[in-house]
């Protein structure tokens, strides 16, 4: 297990402070927040790139900070891959194999080459690769070592879409075959598809850890759900205790949800695709219901996202087909609306 205690590290402009986590062996965890946030730093930490001013990074209960690591025990995968350009892809393999005989080094690196598919590129330069070829080469490398930890920086960032699935596919096979990796990135989505446990970071403090089911579901604030992607989540407090619980938001908007609770405040969210919008001239016969504007309308990966500016700005997620078969446009009135039942509360 790799832990880290109270880890603080004060740059001047920008400082980390009090990093605490730990992750068990075989986990997948992610290090999520926005560019600048402190991610690479506690990476390279963990690499012995950089020594923290205070704290412990302990990997099975030894201080790495005074011990060192044990060689092959922790691999880094770089952002910009850091492959060597004057040597090719075989001798990229080979190079942190050094002291080891011929047959185990043409073993290994034949063992590696295969797992990432890049066989047929050993005689290649990097400079005659794709970005994902690259990827695919720094992380035989970094494998050819055997680690128990992988660190990736930003593993994705540089790739082009269409390569995002193969890559994925990769380290989770990497990652099923026992070897524990924590994966730094700004990217929700790919903590939503990798994750089992996930930290997220802002301005050098760690907002939020936990689960992937408790990140995305149960965001601890409003920068966590939004950086989950979560746009639609309110601060309320209730009105009255009945067996519907109503709420209100800071900006005056009621909503009826059939949960109990003993919180008097607390947030709720709903999800962009529990949110409905129809036409203006007849409106809904439900409780949860909100005359709006639609303000915006964006493509994103997979359908549209609507913008409807109310009492408060919801967000609605719908198909490219649906959007055109129900013929709204910006500037057009609507009713916005769901379901009671669609509603999660977050007490305080």
């Amino acid at each position: 297990m790799l832990k880290l205690e109270n880890i603080s590290l004060d740059l001047g402009s920008f400082a980390l402070k009090n990093i605490s986590f730990s992750v068990e062996k075989g986990d997948y965890f992610f290090l999520l927040g926005e560019s600048g946030a402190g991610k690479s730093l506690i990476l390279e930490m963990i690499a012995g790139l950089l020594k923290p001013d205070c704290g412990k990074i302990l990997l099975n209960d030894k201080n790495l900070i005074k011990q060192g690591i044990p060689k092959g025990e922790i691999g880094l995968v770089f952002q910009d891959y850091a492959l060597f350009p004057h040597l090719s892809v075989r001798r990229n393999i080979e190079y942190p194999l050094k002291g080891k005989t011929k047959t185990v080094i043409r073993e290994i690196v034949q063992q590696r080459a295969k797992e990432m598919q890049i066989e047929h590129l050993l005689d290649r330069f990097p400079k005659t690769l794709s970005g994902g070829e690259k990827q695919r080469v720094a992380l035989a490398r970094t494998m050819a070592m055997n680690p128990d930890i992988l660190l990736l920086d930003e593993p994705l960032s540089s790739l082009d879409v269409h390569l995002h699935t193969g890559i994925r596919k990769l380290l989770k096979e990497i990652n099923k075959s026992g070897t524990t990796i924590i994966h730094v990135t700004h990217n929700s989505e790919e903590a939503s598809l990798l994750a089992n446990h996930i930290a997220v970071i802002s301005k050098g403090e760690i907002v939020q850890i936990g689960t992937r089911h408790n990140i995305f579901k149960k965001p601890a604030n409003r920068f966590v759900a939004s950086f989950a992607g979560l746009k639609n989540y309110f601060h309320v407090s209730i009105l009255n205790r009945d067996n519907n619980r109503l709420f209100i938001s800071e900006e005056g908007a009621k909503f009826l949800i059939p949960e109990a609770t003993k919180s008097t405040k607390g947030n709720i969210i709903i999800p962009s695709k529990a949110i409905h919008i129809s036409n203006f001239d007849k409106k809904p016969d439900t409780q949860n219901c909100f005359s709006g504007v639609i303000e915006e309308l964006f493509s994103i990966p997979g359908g549209v996202e609507v913008k409807i500016k109310s009492l408060l700005n919801f967000y609605a997620f719908f198909s490219v087909d649906t959007i055109d078969e129900i013929k709204f446009d910006e500037g057009d009135k609507v009713w916005v609306w769901f379901k009671s039942s669609e509603i999660r509360f977050i007490g305080d």
